[in-house]
């Protein structure tokens, strides 16, 4: 059983979760990621592994694998600079702290995704399907993406917490939408018109609460996450045909992102 100490950690860390989607300034930052990525859609816009050098990509790899026992945490990259083999002075090399860490997983998971596009295993998936339509590509994206958290999953709680920061939100949310739009355009989906910015807007709302839903599933593989995500695809539907614009979608989740984590048990 988990300790009172642990349950309050997650607690406060969906807390900031919830925080993060009520700010009006969130919003804002939202919007203008939106605006953003379709402006430079296939430009090249997203943040690229490439853009580490090879010791800061050696230290956050090497410390994402102490975050199961450690968490996002300090300590974690420490251990991650001394695996590595440089001094412990080397974290300055990280002015973001843990949150480093955060980033280097969301972006060089989001990375492993085009990468498993391209897989035998995704292409079986499209040759022994006939009906392996656009939700249904979308749906096995999501699945796919989220079970690469399953290592730190526990530990997720923390990273929210951390993308909530003031100074973080900006590069989470960037994150989140380059992630959306990695999934809309593996899935086929490259028109630039204007139902972009909500096929996006949505998506991205519907990852980030099951993930979070995900941080709570005890069940057997993780299949109440699946239903979860299953759920709200089919919620899309008809939040897509009335929601016009995005800024709507992102005035909509405001509201009931949460309520809907709620009321699948998620305490926050």
């Amino acid at each position: 059983m988990a300790s009172k100490s642990s349950h309050r950690a997650l607690r406060q860390s969906l807390l900031g979760f919830n925080a993060r989607w009520k700010q009006p300034s969130a919003f804002q930052i939202l919007r203008n990621n939106l605006n953003g990525h379709r402006l430079s859609h296939g430009q090249g816009s997203a943040v690229s592994s490439t853009s580490y050098t090879p010791e800061q990509a050696a230290i956050l790899s090497a410390a994402l694998s102490h975050v199961p026992s450690q968490g996002f945490t300090d300590s974690a990259l420490l251990s991650g600079v001394k695996e590595a083999g440089y001094l412990d002075v080397t974290t300055n090399l990280f002015p973001q702290g843990p949150f480093d860490i955060v980033k280097y997983h969301l972006v060089t998971q989001r990375e492993g995704l085009s990468k498993y596009a391209g897989s035998e295993e995704w292409k079986d998936l499209q040759a022994t399907n006939p009906r392996f339509g656009t939700t249904s590509k979308i749906r096995a994206l999501c699945i796919e993406r989220l079970k690469q958290n399953k290592d730190v999953i526990r530990r997720w709680p923390e990273a929210v917490a951390l993308m909530k920061y003031p100074t973080n939100l900006q590069s989470s949310t960037s994150e989140l939408f380059s992630l959306a739009d990695t999934m809309w355009n593996i899935a086929g989906d490259k028109e630039v018109d204007v139902s972009w910015y909500t096929k996006r807007g949505i998506l991205s709302g519907i990852y980030a609460a099951t993930e979070v839903y995900m941080t709570q599933d005890k069940s057997d593989r993780f299949t109440n996450t699946w239903a979860f995500l299953d759920e709200r695809l089919a919620d899309s539907a008809s939040v897509g045909s009335t929601v016009g614009r995005v800024g709507q979608y992102l005035d909509y989740a405001r509201y009931n992102v949460v309520n809907v984590l709620r009321s699948k048990g998620v305490k926050i």
